[in-house]
This record gives structure tokens, sequence and C-alpha cells, in this order.
């Protein structure tokens, strides 16, 4: 049996409307999902001693200036990858932050705005220069041969798939 299992619960979920909001800020949009996730949970923000952040800044923020603008003060935090397929592994994580004594009560929160930067491939995107790493990109971009964004991947398995 896991070490994992049993030790900890989701008590609590909150959420911000999701749409495209250029008035909207990272930390407004945050703040409504951390206020109705804890009155979900019942419970008042100093209850609060663990975070984890899944996409900080450019296109959200960092957990640092989320602790600092919502007050809390966390003992445990983490922050992963600003990629968005770390769902999962952020709530296996903050079972094992409750599970090994770190924390008691931890907020996963992933908030993100991605109309702030613009898109994959493009000369406005801050990360355009990670396309021609070598090896490619962290989307599997291939900016030297014309493949500039994820979806560049997608269609030339659709292709393949046509043959």
């Amino acid at each position: 049996m896991s070490v994992l299992s049993g030790a900890s619960a989701i008590v609590g979920v909150g959420a911000s409307s999701f749409e495209r909001d250029p008035e909207r800020s990272v930390l407004q949009m945050a703040s409504v999902a951390l206020e109705t996730a804890l009155a979900d949970a019942a419970l008042e923000r100093d209850a609060i001693d663990g975070l984890i952040v899944q996409i900080g800044s450019p296109r959200g923020a960092d957990y640092d200036s989320i602790a600092n603008a919502f007050g809390l003060s966390p003992l445990f935090c983490s922050q992963t990858w600003a990629h968005g397929r770390f769902a999962a592994t952020v709530l296996t994580h903050a079972a094992m932050a409750i599970a090994c004594g770190l924390a008691t009560r931890v907020v996963c929160l992933m908030a993100m705005k991605n109309s702030d930067i613009g898109r994959i491939g493009e000369d406005n995107n801050p990360f355009l220069h990670e396309q021609f790493r070598e090896g490619g990109g962290p989307h599997g971009e291939e900016g030297q041969i014309g493949m500039t964004s994820p979806i560049a991947g997608a269609a030339i398995g659709f292709d393949y798939y046509l043959r």
C-alpha cells in the first residue's frame, strides 16, 4: 500500500471564469480561484501552510508574488515549470508534502494569461529562441526547418496518417 494512500484529500476547489479577458490580471484571476476554493473547503487563509504554483512568470505569477499578494505565509512552497502538463504532479506533490509533514493544508494554484505573450513561433513571443536550440524547442518546435509551433508536429502526424 502506498504511503500516500489516505494521507490527504482534496477538500476545496475553486476557479475563475475561463475566458479571454485582457483587463484582468493573473493575480485577479488567482484571487477568485483561491477565495472560491477556501469557501468550498470552509477554511480561512491563515489555515494554509503550503503553496504549489503550476505556472509562473511570464504567463502567470510566481509563488513568492502570490504568497505576498494574498497574505499567505506558507511553510512549504514549490513551483513547477511553465508548461500546462503538470496538473496531476502538482496534486501528487501536495499529497507528498502533507504525508511527509511539510504542510497540513496546501493550496495548488494555476493562473495564467497566454494573451499577454505572443503565440509560439511568432517574433513577439519571448520564447522564440527556444525553438532553435539543439534538439528543438520544448513543444517539438524545429524552427530551422519551418516547424515553429506544436501544431506542426500534429500536422505531420496527420499527413502520415492520411498516406
